[in-house]
């Protein structure tokens, strides 16, 4: 019984020392402490910050120096010319209704200059595009009451939702 007693006394006067020579040397650990919370919790914030591996699609310019490429407006196909020069998605009328898109004459409340002058367009939201892998939802788009010659134009209310797009050349890299 009394070795038990002593095992417990001495337990408990290691621990009473350990306890005051670790309190009595506060200011060497205190800092080493700080720094190296502080040290984790940068490093934590530079890997959230950390760049993600960069996605790209180049694309090389057709003979007559445009960009084209395929693409889905609310699950329906669309063969699109990439225009930086656009500052939206114009749709033509037989795709958009391939999208679900349909529209009266009353929805053409907008006048659009295009390369062929002055033409009505109506304002649509697509729900979904998708580029290649890239997908963007609920995208502001023009629907263009004249003809189109079966053209649907990518404009800058889709590149500006890329993280970069470079023309060089007869090449255009796009990255999200």
């Amino acid at each position: 019984m009394i070795g038990w007693a002593f095992k417990q006394v001495l337990v408990l006067s290691m621990v009473i020392g350990i306890a005051y020579y670790a309190f009595s040397q506060r200011e060497v650990w205190v800092p080493a402490l700080t720094e190296a919370a502080s040290q984790t919790q940068r490093s934590e914030q530079t890997a959230r910050r950390a760049p993600q591996p960069s996605r790209t699609i180049v694309l090389r310019a057709d003979r007559q120096g445009h960009f084209w490429i395929r693409g889905r407006v609310n699950q329906a196909d669309v063969h699109f010319m990439i225009d930086t020069g656009a500052t939206g998605i114009a749709l033509n009328q037989q795709d958009a209704a391939s999208a679900g898109i349909h529209l009266h004459d009353r929805d053409f409340t907008l006048r659009n200059r295009t390369a062929n002058g002055i033409a009505r367009a109506a304002p649509v939201e697509i729900r979904t595009l998708e580029v290649g892998p890239i997908t963007v939802r609920g995208v502001s788009a023009h629907v263009m009451e004249g003809p189109m010659s079966g053209i649907a134009l990518l404009g800058m209310s889709f590149l500006r939702r890329l993280d970069s797009f470079e023309l060089r050349g007869d090449t255009l890299t796009l990255r999200w």
